[in-house]
């Protein structure tokens, strides 16, 4: 009988690759999108579920975009807590398909939300937010810089 060095990482490891594989293999099965195969009634929606976002540092504001075509104002939340804007927002999309005697309706729902981190220069109580022809634009102003206070140094010795 062979005695062997028993190499637990080694069996890790393959146990690790094994499972990978497994998983990917489900997420090709069940996650299409993956391969990069959209299904019709997803395409619409698709590039809600991560709106773009563009955060633009101006001299006075810090104005942060984003793109959700077809969402309505009231669908749209937008908050702050400590430093972090966050946008949330649902998209509730119709389709109608008349054809001879047969009548179909389609219905398709989407929630997003991103946040964003502000510099400590961003003046959360001086917000506002505007959607138009589905652009959300918020602009945040920055806070006042403050000057800088000379102090003088005093002895009580007297030197």
């Amino acid at each position: 009988m062979t005695i062997t060095k028993w190499k637990p990482l080694n069996e890790i490891d393959s146990i690790t690759r094994d499972v990978l594989r497994s998983m990917d293999s489900l997420w090709d099965d069940f996650m299409p999108l993956r391969s990069g195969y959209v299904p019709a009634q997803m395409r619409e929606l698709s590039d809600i579920k991560y709106p773009a976002l563009d955060v633009i540092d101006r001299a006075h504001e810090i104005e942060v975009k984003c793109e959700m075509p077809g969402v309505k104002k009231d669908n749209i939340d937008i908050s702050v807590e400590g430093k972090t804007l966050r946008v949330k927002g649902s998209l509730e999309k119709e389709s109608v398909d008349e054809q001879e005697n047969y009548y179909r309706k389609e219905r398709h729902y989407s929630s997003f939300s991103r946040a964003v981190t502000l510099p400590d220069s961003a003046d959360i109580k001086n917000i506002k937010a505007e959607l138009e022809n589905g652009l959300l634009s918020t602009k945040i102003q920055k806070k006042k810089e403050e000057e800088a206070v000379k102090i003088k140094v005093e002895s009580k010795s007297g030197k």
